[in-house]
């Protein structure tokens, strides 16, 4: 939060025009938002060739169109290598990939996060394969009566069943509840997460639940993914579009995760998708889902069971 004010107070004291986001990310994208929104121009510099960590390709495309749109200049595989200050010491030089140089009045780096862990190393507490804090269900880490709980500690993944780092505030917040409660003598337990996120780029809701085709592919399942485009309410009242991609184990059909992206109703949605890795289902078991209609919501088939549908004949022919 102090960090956020000091950049708002500098914005508006300095009224810097170019600004330049190291990384595209959650929060990198968040901030492209709010800069563009404040006069800047924007360039975003992403080391890797993709938006956002893990993202399905036609997600990642509608993301980019819609920067491209607002103006925002994306440069995709090109690492920043150094930042200086200009000729003038007024301004900074940001130097990237192999030889490229970008001038800016405002630099910031929205490159991930690392768990803090040396107050835990120096007290003999493990770590997990993640590099953050190993702990169990209750919070607990390998040391007796000493527990951790946040962005410093590993959180289990319910889809793969292995120890992950996310750390969001939801899942901080709990973890935080059930340290506390078990510290304080309680029994109380923190079964996992699916990986649950949900952002705005502009106009743009996206979000993701579980994990993404090469996730899948890393951890051992066999995924098949479908991806549709409908709407998100109905079309005599103005629906906007909607796209929808869900990943399936074939042998099982057993659902494994879900992306989306749309003007409105992504977050809705991305929390049936939530529920569903939650409770292990099926693709078969979605087709009949009783999800609320009603025009100015949802379509008569909602998005959801569209895309459920069409992984049905999928999974059927494999």
């Amino acid at each position: 939060m102090a960090g956020t004010i000091r950049l708002r107070n500098f914005i508006e004291e300095k009224e810097p025009r170019r600004a330049v986001i190291i990384g595209s990310g959650y929060i990198g994208l968040e901030v492209a938002d709010a800069l563009k929104h404040r006069g800047l121009e924007v360039t975003m510099l992403e080391r890797s060739g993709n938006v956002l960590e893990e993202i399905e390709p036609e997600i990642g495309a509608r993301v980019e169109a819609v920067l491209v749109q607002h103006g925002v200049h994306l440069i995709k595989s090109a690492a920043a290598s150094s930042i200086t200050a200009d000729a003038q010491g007024r301004g900074a030089v940001v130097q990237y990939g192999s030889g490229g140089s970008l001038p800016a009045d405002l630099v910031l780096l929205a490159t991930g996060v690392r768990p803090r862990t040396g107050l835990a190393e120096a007290a003999g507490i493990q770590l997990g394969p993640t590099g953050a804090i190993a702990v169990d269900e209750r919070m607990l880490t390998r040391v007796n009566s000493i527990y951790a709980a946040g962005d410093c500690a590993e959180v289990r993944h319910l889809v793969t069943g292995r120890p992950a780092y996310i750390p969001l505030g939801t899942t901080a917040n709990k973890q935080g509840r059930v340290a506390g409660e078990n510290a304080a003598g309680g029994n109380a337990r923190f079964e996992g997460v699916v990986g649950t996120l949900v952002t705005q780029v502009f106009e743009l809701e996206v979000a993701k639940t579980g994990l993404s085709v090469q996730q899948a592919k890393a951890h051992g399942f066999q995924p098949d993914a479908v991806a549709i485009t409908s709407t998100s309410r109905a079309k005599y009242l103005r629906g906007k579009p909607i796209l929808v991609k869900l990943i399936w184990d074939r042998p099982t059909g057993r659902l494994l995760g879900c992306q989306m992206a749309g003007e409105e109703g992504v977050a809705k949605r991305i929390d049936v998708a939530a529920m569903a890795l939650h409770g292990r289902l099926r693709v078969p078991d979605m087709l009949h889902l009783d999800l609320s209609y009603a025009p100015p919501f949802a379509p008569v088939w909602d998005p959801i069971l569209i895309a459920a549908n069409e992984a049905m004949k999928k999974f059927r022919r494999s």
